[in-house]
Parts: structure tokens; C-alpha cells; sequence
């Protein structure tokens, strides 16, 4: 979660993130990328549930068979962030 509001709230810090790590050197695209990054990051990281049933739904249509009768929320444990978002600590880091 901190690293997460690093990345969200320094963009200077986050901008050399993403030259890093996505072994960029264009300042103009680095800086675009880190735009982009920051809209699809979410500041609480749940799990999204649906997007994941949709791919195990996609496998199945294309034949899986191990994914047949699997269910995303099965697999998901929400606890963790939704522990620490009850307890307001992620609402505590942007403050």
C-alpha cells in the first residue's frame, strides 16, 4: 500500500519507476506511461472478482477443462485489503 502511494503521489519518484523498470529512456513516453499507470493503479487494491471470473470464463470457452467449476471468489481473499482499508490506514497514507 505505501508503495503504492509513493508511486501515486511522487511523480517525480514514480516517473524514474517506470524508466526502470520498463527500461525506457524517452522522457516524453516515460512520463505518459507514469499518466497512464497512476489512472489504472487503485489506491485501494481489491481484487477485481468479475474481471477474474471473466478469464477463467474464457478458458473454459476455449477448452480448459481444469477451469470448468472454478469460481474466482473462491480463490480471492479480500481480507487483507479489506482489513487495512476498514482500519483506514489506506486513507491515512493520502492524507
Amino acid at each position: 500500500m505505501a508503495a503504492i502511494h509513493l508511486f501515486k503521489t511522487n511523480r517525480a519518484r514514480g516517473v524514474e519507476i517506470v524508466a526502470k523498470y520498463m527500461r525506457m529512456r524517452d522522457t516524453a513516453a516515460i512520463e505518459a506511461q507514469y499518466d497512464e499507470y497512476t489512472k489504472l493503479i487503485n489506491a485501494k487494491p481489491y481484487p477485481n472478482v468479475k474481471g477474474m471470473q471473466n478469464i477463467i470464463d474464457y478458458l473454459i470457452s476455449e477448452g480448459a477443462e481444469k477451469a470448468r467449476g472454478m469460481k474466482a471468489a473462491d480463490a480471492v481473499d479480500l481480507s487483507f485489503v479489506r482489513a487495512l482499508d476498514e482500519s483506514k490506514f489506506i486513507d491515512g497514507l493520502y492524507r
